[in-house]
């Protein structure tokens, strides 16, 4: 049986990114081959957003960041706090062995994802994407890596002797 490992979808060259421009990762076939199953994620497209849709921003607090849409400033964190708490019990009952993660996304990002202070200051790459943060929170023993992450050996070599542990 191959392991399930989840992904962000984008990453697998759906068509859900905000701006509607494939965004895919010729590397995770080249790496995994066909040696694992995948499941695709994207928090936005499973909360009900368009492809294309408006791009969406975290504002601060760190611990409890506020999503908004930047024009629009359509506040989401409700929204997608339930969508996340949905998911993330679904996949509780999954034989998820690990995820790789679309980095700098606000949903999906591991580390440094722009958070703003307000909508005009400049972005701080301080933060981790709110689907992201409660997966890890949630699954604190399995592995992870962001798509940037691939072009370190080591840590790929680590990953894939989890998953298929």
């Amino acid at each position: 049986m191959k392991p399930l490992i989840g992904v962000s979808s984008c990453l697998l060259g759906n068509l859900v990114r905000y701006d509607g421009r494939l965004k895919a990762e010729p590397r995770l076939r080249e790496i995994f081959c066909d040696n694992v199953e995948w499941l695709p994620i994207c928090p936005e497209v499973e909360l009900g957003l368009s492809t294309p849709r408006e791009k969406i921003i975290l504002l601060y607090d760190l611990d409890h960041p506020s999503l908004q849409t930047l024009e629009t400033q359509i506040d989401l964190t409700q929204q997608m706090q339930s969508w996340i708490d949905t998911k993330i019990r679904q996949l509780q009952k999954l034989p998820l062995k690990g995820f790789i993660f679309k980095s700098k996304s606000p949903s999906c990002g591991i580390q440094n994802v722009e958070f703003f202070s307000s909508r005009g200051a400049e972005p701080q790459r301080i933060g981790t994407g709110l689907f992201a943060k409660a997966f890890i929170e949630t699954f604190p023993h399995l592995p992870y890596l962001q798509e940037s992450d691939l072009d370190d050996p080591a840590l790929v070599k680590s990953f894939l002797a989890q998953v298929q542990s």
